[in-house]
C-alpha cells in the first residue's frame, strides 16, 4: 500500500507475479499518453480484424469483421469488462515493444490474450513456447493464435510460466497517475470516503490480483494492491 508514493505497508511488492487482466493497465497508460501528447484522440476509429478476435471476457468477439470501435470505446471495455478482444485490438494499435517497455518486461514475454489463449489451448505448444529461447517464443505464440483458441482447453488450466508477470509496485505505479480517466471511473464503488476509486484486476485459475488507487480525505492518493498465486 502507498500514499503519495511512499510505501506504507508492503511484502514482496518488488516480485513479480502472475497478475492476471491487470497487464491491461500497461496498454491504457500507453494509450492514454499518446493521447495526451497529441498522437491520437480518443475519438479515432480502429477496425476490428479476425486477429484480434479473442475469447471472453467481453463483448467485442461477437462484433463482425471490420466493425468499427473508437479508442474511447475500445479502452473503456478493456478496463470495465475486461474485453480481451478490445485488449488486442489496442496492443496491436500501440506495439508490443511500447507496451513491454511501459510494463517493464522483455517485448517477447508480452503475450497478446489470443495467444495467451492458444498456447493454453494447446499443451504442445504451450511448453514449445517455454523451452523455447526468448527471441523464439514470439512466433510460436504467433503461430498458434493463428486458429481460433479453444474456450473449454483454454478455461481448464493454468500454465506457470504462461501470464503476465508484474510487480505490486508496477501496478500502482501505473495505475495512480490515470487514476481520474473515465474508463477507470465507470464504476466508482463503495469507497466510503476514499474514493471515488479507480480499479484492475486480473485472474484465472490459480491466479487473483486486485489494484486499486483511492484518496484520502486529504485528497492524497492511495494505492493498495494485492496478488496471490496458488499452484495446484
Amino acid at each position: 500500500m502507498t500514499r503519495e508514493g511512499e510505501v506504507l505497508a508492503a511484502g514482496g511488492a518488488a516480485h513479480p507475479l502472475a497478475v492476471g487482466s491487470a497487464f491491461k493497465l500497461g496498454i491504457l497508460s500507453v494509450l492514454a499518453r499518446d493521447v495526451r501528447a497529441g498522437k491520437t484522440d480518443w475519438d479515432r476509429v480502429l477496425r476490428l480484424g479476425e486477429s484480434h478476435r479473442s475469447l471472453p471476457s467481453g463483448r467485442l468477439q461477437d462484433f463482425p469483421d471490420e466493425a468499427p470501435v473508437t479508442l474511447h470505446t475500445a479502452a473503456l471495455l478493456m478496463i470495465a469488462e475486461s474485453d480481451n478482444t478490445a485488449t488486442d485490438l489496442l496492443l496491436d494499435l500501440l506495439g508490443r515493444d511500447t507496451v513491454a517497455e511501459e510494463l517493464e518486461i522483455a517485448p517477447e514475454a508480452l503475450l497478446s490474450t489470443r495467444e495467451f489463449f492458444a498456447l493454453k489451448s494447446d499443451p504442445a505448444a504451450a511448453q514449445a513456447w517455454l523451452d523455447a529461447e526468448p527471441q523464439d517464443r514470439p512466433a510460436i505464440a504467433a503461430e498458434a493464435a493463428l486458429m481460433p483458441p479453444d474456450p473449454a482447453a483454454a478455461a481448464a488450466r493454468s500454465v506457470p510460466g504462461i501470464e503476465w508477470y508484474l510487480p505490486l509496485e508496477r501496478l500502482c505505479a501505473l495505475l495512480v497517475p490515470m487514476a481520474e480517466l473515465p474508463m477507470l471511473q465507470l464504476n466508482p464503488g463503495p469507497a466510503y470516503g476514499l474514493g471515488p476509486a479507480a480499479y484492475k484486476g486480473g485472474s484465472e485459475p490459480g491466479v487473483l490480483n486486485f489494484t486499486v488507487a483511492l484518496r484520502d480525505a486529504e485528497e492524497r492518493p492511495l494505492c493498495a494492491a494485492l496478488t496471490v498465486n496458488v499452484r495446484g
